[in-house]
């Protein structure tokens, strides 16, 4: 099993985690110095939305919480698999503790209640927040069973819903 795939993730959930931070930030910045009033629609016709209100920090304030906890859960995950080979019962267990995590990431994002403006792009969130639920059944078959082919599955899975998260939040000015 390959540990470039794990570092390839590891950049990319940096990069998300970059990105959004950023957009919060600029979010807070006018929220906080325009009052965030804005009176132009909160779909421009480039498709972007306007990340200017309180709400819209809010749900990614939540949304960002749980993924901290997937990236989190990854990293513990990825530093594990580097010594597989000498594993104890005690990383065995603290390995299936970070796939659970990882697997009930999708519930705690479902339990967020978006805004009526972000309920698409909630479902978008949702759907990458699935990816990293399904993956892990998967990964921990291929763990199991040392297929290679399970784990390059759950591993893609993980990078598409990485690259789900980052197309969300280019969608934001």
């Amino acid at each position: 099993m390959d540990s470039t795939n794990g570092e390839v993730k590891t950049k990319k959930t940096q990069r998300f985690l970059t990105i959004l931070f950023f957009v919060l930030l600029m979010l807070w910045a006018y929220v906080a110095f325009s009052g965030g009033s804005n009176p132009s629609s909160s779909l421009p016709s480039d498709n972007k939305y306007v990340a200017n209100k309180y709400s819209t920090s809010v749900y990614f304030n939540q949304v960002i919480g749980v993924y901290e906890d997937v990236t989190n859960s990854m990293e513990a995950r990825n530093l594990l698999q580097s010594y597989q080979q000498y594993w104890t019962n005690k990383d065995v267990t603290e390995l299936a503790k970070h796939t659970l995590i990882i697997e009930k990431s999708y519930e705690r994002v479902k339990a967020i209640v978006p805004p009526e403006d972000l309920i698409l792009i909630h479902q978008e969130v949702l759907q990458a927040f699935e990816l990293f639920r399904d993956s892990m059944p998967i990964y921990r078959r291929a763990i199991d069973k040392h297929d290679s082919k399970l784990y390059d599955q759950s591993m893609n899975m993980i990078l598409e819903a990485s690259d789900k998260l980052d197309k969300i939040v280019d969608k934001f000015e």
